[in-house]
Protein backbone atom coordinates (compact mmCIF):
# COMPACT_ATOMS: atom_id res chain seq x y z
CA UNK A 1 0.00 0.00 0.00
CA UNK A 2 1.52 3.27 -1.23
CA UNK A 3 0.91 6.57 1.87
CA UNK A 4 1.32 9.81 1.07
CA UNK A 5 1.58 12.21 4.26
CA UNK A 6 1.62 15.91 3.94
CA UNK A 7 2.86 18.35 7.01
CA UNK A 8 3.23 21.56 6.94
CA UNK A 9 6.73 20.82 8.24
CA UNK A 10 8.53 17.72 9.21
CA UNK A 11 7.01 17.23 12.44
CA UNK A 12 8.23 14.14 14.72
CA UNK A 13 5.96 13.31 16.87
CA UNK A 14 3.84 12.85 14.27
CA UNK A 15 6.46 10.54 11.89
CA UNK A 16 7.14 9.03 14.91
CA UNK A 17 3.89 6.96 14.29
CA UNK A 18 4.48 5.80 10.57
CA UNK A 19 7.89 4.94 11.50
CA UNK A 20 6.45 2.10 13.53
CA UNK A 21 4.99 0.59 10.04
CA UNK A 22 5.58 -2.39 8.37
CA UNK A 23 8.27 -1.31 5.33
CA UNK A 24 7.34 -4.49 3.45
CA UNK A 25 3.96 -3.41 3.43
CA UNK A 26 3.71 -0.13 3.37
CA UNK A 27 5.51 2.26 1.21
CA UNK A 28 5.25 5.43 2.56
CA UNK A 29 6.21 9.07 1.55
CA UNK A 30 6.22 12.36 3.23
CA UNK A 31 5.79 15.79 1.84
CA UNK A 32 6.59 19.36 3.53
CA UNK A 33 6.46 22.81 2.95
CA UNK A 34 8.40 24.65 5.78
CA UNK A 35 11.55 24.19 7.55
CA UNK A 36 11.30 22.82 11.27
CA UNK A 37 10.23 25.79 13.29
CA UNK A 38 13.53 27.13 15.41
CA UNK A 39 11.79 26.41 18.89
CA UNK A 40 11.52 22.56 18.12
CA UNK A 41 15.03 21.74 19.39
CA UNK A 42 16.71 17.93 20.17
CA UNK A 43 18.28 15.52 18.04
CA UNK A 44 14.79 14.01 16.86
CA UNK A 45 14.06 17.41 15.64
CA UNK A 46 17.25 18.02 14.06
CA UNK A 47 17.45 13.92 12.28
CA UNK A 48 13.18 15.55 10.68
CA UNK A 49 14.55 18.54 9.52
CA UNK A 50 16.80 16.25 6.60
CA UNK A 51 14.02 15.93 5.00
CA UNK A 52 13.84 18.92 2.96
CA UNK A 53 10.52 21.04 1.31
CA UNK A 54 9.49 20.02 -1.54
CA UNK A 55 7.62 21.82 -4.56
CA UNK A 56 4.04 22.53 -4.82
CA UNK A 57 4.12 20.62 -7.91
CA UNK A 58 5.97 17.84 -7.44
CA UNK A 59 3.42 17.40 -4.21
CA UNK A 60 0.09 17.16 -7.05
CA UNK A 61 1.91 14.31 -8.64
CA UNK A 62 2.59 12.31 -5.49
CA UNK A 63 -1.37 12.30 -5.15
CA UNK A 64 -1.83 11.12 -8.02
CA UNK A 65 0.35 8.05 -7.46
CA UNK A 66 -0.86 6.91 -3.58
CA UNK A 67 -3.42 5.23 -2.83
CA UNK A 68 -4.13 6.90 0.65
CA UNK A 69 -3.25 10.77 1.68
CA UNK A 70 -3.10 11.77 5.66
CA UNK A 71 -2.70 15.19 5.81
CA UNK A 72 -1.12 16.94 9.10
CA UNK A 73 -3.96 19.80 9.20
CA UNK A 74 -5.41 21.49 5.93
CA UNK A 75 -4.95 25.21 6.64
CA UNK A 76 -0.87 25.72 6.74
CA UNK A 77 0.65 26.89 4.69
CA UNK A 78 -2.53 28.12 2.68
CA UNK A 79 -3.65 27.55 -0.18
CA UNK A 80 -0.92 25.18 -0.51
CA UNK A 81 -2.70 22.29 1.63
CA UNK A 82 -6.43 23.62 1.04
CA UNK A 83 -5.78 23.10 -2.71
CA UNK A 84 -4.41 19.60 -2.20
CA UNK A 85 -6.69 18.65 0.03
CA UNK A 86 -9.37 19.29 -2.68
CA UNK A 87 -7.53 17.42 -5.43
CA UNK A 88 -7.30 14.75 -3.67
CA UNK A 89 -10.94 14.61 -2.46
CA UNK A 90 -12.23 15.16 -5.75
CA UNK A 91 -9.99 12.13 -6.66
CA UNK A 92 -12.13 10.27 -4.43
CA UNK A 93 -8.08 9.49 -2.61
CA UNK A 94 -9.03 7.84 0.84
CA UNK A 95 -8.42 11.35 2.76
CA UNK A 96 -7.20 11.42 6.72
CA UNK A 97 -7.10 14.84 8.36
CA UNK A 98 -4.74 14.47 11.88
CA UNK A 99 -5.62 17.67 13.66
CA UNK A 100 -5.55 19.32 16.80
CA UNK A 101 -8.53 21.34 15.77
CA UNK A 102 -8.26 25.25 16.24
CA UNK A 103 -11.13 28.12 17.06
CA UNK A 104 -13.55 27.87 14.96
CA UNK A 105 -15.20 31.18 14.83
CA UNK A 106 -18.47 32.06 12.54
CA UNK A 107 -16.27 34.11 10.33
CA UNK A 108 -14.25 30.11 10.11
CA UNK A 109 -17.45 28.72 9.43
CA UNK A 110 -18.76 30.84 6.58
CA UNK A 111 -15.37 30.70 4.86
CA UNK A 112 -15.00 27.03 4.61
CA UNK A 113 -18.03 24.99 5.54
CA UNK A 114 -19.92 25.02 2.34
CA UNK A 115 -16.44 23.93 0.95
CA UNK A 116 -16.05 20.84 3.30
CA UNK A 117 -19.75 19.82 2.54
CA UNK A 118 -19.10 19.53 -1.22
CA UNK A 119 -15.50 17.67 -0.77
CA UNK A 120 -17.14 15.30 1.68
CA UNK A 121 -19.33 14.35 -1.34
CA UNK A 122 -16.71 13.35 -3.78
CA UNK A 123 -15.04 11.25 -1.10
CA UNK A 124 -15.32 9.85 3.00
CA UNK A 125 -13.18 11.88 4.81
CA UNK A 126 -11.82 10.14 8.13
CA UNK A 127 -10.41 12.98 10.94
CA UNK A 128 -7.94 11.76 13.18
CA UNK A 129 -8.43 14.18 16.62
CA UNK A 130 -5.75 14.44 18.52
CA UNK A 131 -7.28 15.74 21.34
CA UNK A 132 -10.04 16.39 23.67
CA UNK A 133 -12.51 18.83 21.33
CA UNK A 134 -11.04 18.25 18.09
CA UNK A 135 -13.23 16.18 16.53
CA UNK A 136 -16.00 18.96 17.57
CA UNK A 137 -13.61 21.83 15.82
CA UNK A 138 -13.79 19.42 12.42
CA UNK A 139 -18.03 18.91 12.56
CA UNK A 140 -18.72 22.54 13.08
CA UNK A 141 -16.67 23.17 10.56
CA UNK A 142 -18.50 21.11 8.10
CA UNK A 143 -17.42 17.55 8.09
CA UNK A 144 -20.61 16.41 8.74
CA UNK A 145 -20.60 12.80 6.94
CA UNK A 146 -17.12 12.23 8.34
CA UNK A 147 -15.47 9.48 10.88
CA UNK A 148 -13.69 10.91 14.01
CA UNK A 149 -10.96 8.93 15.43
CA UNK A 150 -9.43 9.46 18.70
CA UNK A 151 -5.53 9.69 17.55
CA UNK A 152 -2.30 11.10 19.10
CA UNK A 153 0.95 12.86 19.10
CA UNK A 154 3.86 10.41 19.72
CA UNK A 155 7.37 9.57 20.61
CA UNK A 156 9.46 6.51 20.70
CA UNK A 157 10.92 5.95 23.92
CA UNK A 158 13.83 3.79 25.75
CA UNK A 159 11.98 0.92 27.28
CA UNK A 160 11.30 1.24 30.88
CA UNK A 161 11.76 -2.29 32.71
CA UNK A 162 9.46 -3.32 35.33
CA UNK A 163 12.13 -4.22 37.68
CA UNK A 164 13.65 -0.75 37.52
CA UNK A 165 9.84 0.92 37.96
CA UNK A 166 8.78 -1.60 40.84
CA UNK A 167 12.31 0.32 42.46
CA UNK A 168 11.46 3.53 41.92
CA UNK A 169 7.85 3.21 43.70
CA UNK A 170 10.39 4.01 46.93
CA UNK A 171 11.05 7.59 46.08
CA UNK A 172 7.22 8.51 46.93
CA UNK A 173 7.73 6.90 50.39
CA UNK A 174 10.43 10.63 50.98
CA UNK A 175 10.00 14.37 52.64
CA UNK A 176 11.23 15.45 48.94
CA UNK A 177 8.59 16.23 46.80
CA UNK A 178 9.89 17.02 43.11
CA UNK A 179 7.58 18.95 40.87
CA UNK A 180 8.57 18.22 37.00
CA UNK A 181 7.53 21.28 34.63
CA UNK A 182 8.45 20.86 31.01
CA UNK A 183 8.29 23.14 27.93
CA UNK A 184 8.82 26.65 26.44
CA UNK A 185 9.09 29.44 28.98
CA UNK A 186 6.27 31.50 27.67
CA UNK A 187 3.19 32.88 29.27
CA UNK A 188 1.13 30.58 27.82
CA UNK A 189 3.21 27.92 29.04
CA UNK A 190 1.99 29.37 32.76
CA UNK A 191 5.23 27.76 34.76
CA UNK A 192 5.08 30.94 37.27
CA UNK A 193 1.58 30.03 38.40
CA UNK A 194 2.55 26.72 39.43
CA UNK A 195 5.58 28.21 41.34
CA UNK A 196 3.29 30.91 42.98
CA UNK A 197 1.31 28.02 44.20
CA UNK A 198 3.49 25.94 46.07
CA UNK A 199 5.37 28.94 47.32
CA UNK A 200 1.55 29.33 48.60
CA UNK A 201 1.51 25.68 50.03
CA UNK A 202 5.01 25.92 51.63
CA UNK A 203 3.30 28.27 54.19
CA UNK A 204 0.65 26.13 55.01
CA UNK A 205 0.75 23.90 57.98
CA UNK A 206 0.81 20.08 57.93
CA UNK A 207 2.68 20.42 55.11
CA UNK A 208 5.97 18.56 55.95
CA UNK A 209 7.38 17.71 52.18
CA UNK A 210 10.52 19.63 51.17
CA UNK A 211 8.88 21.32 47.42
CA UNK A 212 11.72 20.81 44.83
CA UNK A 213 10.29 22.56 41.47
CA UNK A 214 12.50 21.02 38.42
CA UNK A 215 12.27 23.06 35.24
CA UNK A 216 13.61 21.88 32.15
CA UNK A 217 13.40 24.59 29.29
CA UNK A 218 14.23 27.73 28.05
CA UNK A 219 12.04 31.21 26.76
CA UNK A 220 11.71 34.67 27.48
CA UNK A 221 9.78 34.27 30.97
CA UNK A 222 12.87 32.99 32.60
CA UNK A 223 13.74 36.03 35.03
CA UNK A 224 9.65 35.95 35.70
CA UNK A 225 10.43 32.56 37.14
CA UNK A 226 13.49 32.99 39.15
CA UNK A 227 11.54 36.43 40.60
CA UNK A 228 8.41 34.32 41.83
CA UNK A 229 10.95 31.59 43.12
CA UNK A 230 12.40 34.46 45.37
CA UNK A 231 9.66 35.21 47.38
CA UNK A 232 9.46 31.76 49.47
CA UNK A 233 13.15 30.64 50.27
CA UNK A 234 11.16 27.25 51.83
CA UNK A 235 10.73 25.80 47.68
CA UNK A 236 13.25 25.18 45.74
CA UNK A 237 13.68 26.15 42.00
CA UNK A 238 16.14 24.55 39.85
CA UNK A 239 16.41 25.82 36.06
CA UNK A 240 17.85 22.78 33.65
CA UNK A 241 17.81 24.87 30.64
CA UNK A 242 17.42 22.84 27.68
CA UNK A 243 18.82 19.55 28.51
CA UNK A 244 19.14 16.41 26.05
CA UNK A 245 16.85 13.39 26.24
CA UNK A 246 19.04 11.69 28.53
CA UNK A 247 18.95 14.45 31.09
CA UNK A 248 15.43 14.88 30.77
CA UNK A 249 14.92 10.93 31.06
CA UNK A 250 16.51 11.54 34.72
CA UNK A 251 14.07 13.90 35.73
CA UNK A 252 10.88 12.18 34.81
CA UNK A 253 12.36 9.59 36.91
CA UNK A 254 13.09 11.30 39.77
CA UNK A 255 9.78 13.59 39.87
CA UNK A 256 7.24 12.99 41.99
CA UNK A 257 4.55 14.61 40.30
CA UNK A 258 4.66 16.12 36.36
CA UNK A 259 2.48 19.24 35.76
CA UNK A 260 1.39 20.86 32.56
CA UNK A 261 -0.53 23.97 33.23
CA UNK A 262 -0.61 25.56 30.34
CA UNK A 263 -3.39 28.11 29.22
CA UNK A 264 -3.85 26.12 25.72
CA UNK A 265 -2.18 23.66 24.75
CA UNK A 266 -3.09 21.42 21.51
CA UNK A 267 -1.13 18.19 22.89
CA UNK A 268 2.33 18.66 24.45
CA UNK A 269 3.64 15.12 23.99
CA UNK A 270 5.82 16.28 27.36
CA UNK A 271 2.70 14.29 29.19
CA UNK A 272 3.33 11.74 26.88
CA UNK A 273 6.78 11.21 28.41
CA UNK A 274 5.60 11.41 31.55
CA UNK A 275 3.14 8.66 31.35
CA UNK A 276 5.97 6.96 29.61
CA UNK A 277 8.19 7.16 32.86
CA UNK A 278 4.75 6.46 35.30
CA UNK A 279 4.55 9.79 36.83
CA UNK A 280 1.04 11.03 38.46
CA UNK A 281 -0.10 14.12 36.68
CA UNK A 282 -1.99 17.10 36.56
CA UNK A 283 -2.75 19.62 33.92
CA UNK A 284 -5.13 22.29 33.34
CA UNK A 285 -8.56 21.26 31.42
CA UNK A 286 -6.84 23.45 28.60
CA UNK A 287 -4.92 20.97 27.51
CA UNK A 288 -6.58 18.76 25.24
CA UNK A 289 -4.17 15.45 26.04
CA UNK A 290 -5.64 15.25 29.38
CA UNK A 291 -9.32 14.80 28.81
CA UNK A 292 -10.13 11.23 27.29
CA UNK A 293 -6.76 10.69 26.11
CA UNK A 294 -3.76 10.41 28.35
CA UNK A 295 -5.28 11.32 31.97
CA UNK A 296 -8.00 9.04 33.43
CA UNK A 297 -9.50 11.84 36.07
CA UNK A 298 -8.46 10.24 39.69
CA UNK A 299 -6.48 7.36 38.44
CA UNK A 300 -3.69 8.27 37.04
CA UNK A 301 -3.36 11.81 37.85
CA UNK A 302 -5.73 15.14 38.04
CA UNK A 303 -7.33 17.34 35.49
CA UNK A 304 -8.67 20.96 36.95
CA UNK A 305 -8.92 24.48 35.98
CA UNK A 306 -6.80 27.38 36.32
CA UNK A 307 -8.30 28.67 39.99
CA UNK A 308 -8.05 24.87 40.95
CA UNK A 309 -4.33 24.39 40.39
CA UNK A 310 -3.38 25.26 44.05
CA UNK A 311 -5.81 23.23 45.48
CA UNK A 312 -4.73 20.55 43.10
CA UNK A 313 -1.32 21.07 44.27
CA UNK A 314 -1.76 21.02 47.79
CA UNK A 315 -3.50 17.30 47.57
CA UNK A 316 -0.68 16.08 45.35
CA UNK A 317 2.21 17.64 47.74
CA UNK A 318 0.12 16.21 51.07
CA UNK A 319 -0.87 12.67 49.69
CA UNK A 320 -0.13 10.08 51.31
CA UNK A 321 2.55 7.58 49.01
CA UNK A 322 0.11 4.66 48.61
CA UNK A 323 -2.38 6.72 46.95
CA UNK A 324 0.70 8.17 44.47
CA UNK A 325 1.76 4.62 44.07
CA UNK A 326 -1.27 4.25 42.54
CA UNK A 327 -1.08 6.74 40.00
CA UNK A 328 1.84 5.25 39.41
CA UNK A 329 0.78 2.44 38.29
CA UNK A 330 -2.13 3.88 36.25
CA UNK A 331 0.00 5.97 34.49
CA UNK A 332 2.01 2.93 33.20
CA UNK A 333 -1.05 1.39 31.75
CA UNK A 334 -1.98 4.80 29.88
CA UNK A 335 1.47 4.45 28.62
CA UNK A 336 0.86 0.95 27.21
CA UNK A 337 -2.38 1.90 25.64
CA UNK A 338 -0.90 5.52 24.05
CA UNK A 339 2.20 4.12 22.67
CA UNK A 340 3.67 4.88 19.52
CA UNK A 341 3.53 1.47 18.43
CA UNK A 342 -0.18 0.86 19.76
CA UNK A 343 -0.93 3.43 17.96
CA UNK A 344 0.68 2.91 14.60
CA UNK A 345 -0.88 -0.51 14.79
CA UNK A 346 -4.41 0.55 14.93
CA UNK A 347 -4.02 3.39 12.55
CA UNK A 348 -1.93 0.58 9.84
CA UNK A 349 -5.22 -1.72 10.53
CA UNK A 350 -7.13 1.65 9.54
CA UNK A 351 -5.24 2.81 6.15
CA UNK A 352 -5.26 -0.41 5.05
CA UNK A 353 -8.78 -2.36 5.52
CA UNK A 354 -11.55 -0.55 4.87
CA UNK A 355 -13.63 -3.24 7.15
CA UNK A 356 -11.48 -2.41 10.11
CA UNK A 357 -13.70 -2.53 13.44
CA UNK A 358 -12.55 0.31 15.70
CA UNK A 359 -10.97 -0.44 19.76
CA UNK A 360 -13.25 0.70 22.14
CA UNK A 361 -11.12 2.75 24.15
CA UNK A 362 -7.41 4.52 23.19
CA UNK A 363 -6.24 5.08 19.97
CA UNK A 364 -8.35 4.82 16.58
CA UNK A 365 -11.91 4.33 19.05
CA UNK A 366 -14.63 6.20 17.09
CA UNK A 367 -16.53 8.87 18.59
CA UNK A 368 -20.28 8.57 18.21
CA UNK A 369 -22.21 11.02 16.81
CA UNK A 370 -23.30 11.72 20.04
CA UNK A 371 -20.34 13.06 21.45
CA UNK A 372 -20.31 15.87 19.04
CA UNK A 373 -23.46 16.64 17.08
CA UNK A 374 -24.92 18.15 20.69
CA UNK A 375 -21.72 21.39 19.87
CA UNK A 376 -23.35 21.82 16.52
CA UNK A 377 -24.91 25.37 17.21
CA UNK A 378 -22.49 26.39 19.94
Amino acid sequence: MKILIIEPYPNYHFRSIFNEFDKDNYSIEMVCFKKVPSFRKGSDWEDSSRHKPISFFKSLLSILNNDVTVFLGVFSPLPKMMILFSLACILKKRVFIASEGFKNNSRFRKLFSPLFRCLSIFTEVNILCIGHNSNKDYFNAGFKRSNFYKFAFAENYLPYPTEEFVRGLAKFNSTDFNVLLVGRLISRKNFAQVIASCNEIAKKRGVHRNITIHVAGEGEDLELLKREAEKEPKVELILHGHIDSSGLTTLYKKAHLFVLPSLYEGWGVVLNNAIHYCLPCLCLDSVRSGNDFLIAQNQNGRIVSKDELTNALYDFVTMGSEELQLMAKASREVSKLWSAECIAFNLANLLSDNTFIPPEVGPLSRYSLQEYKSEECN
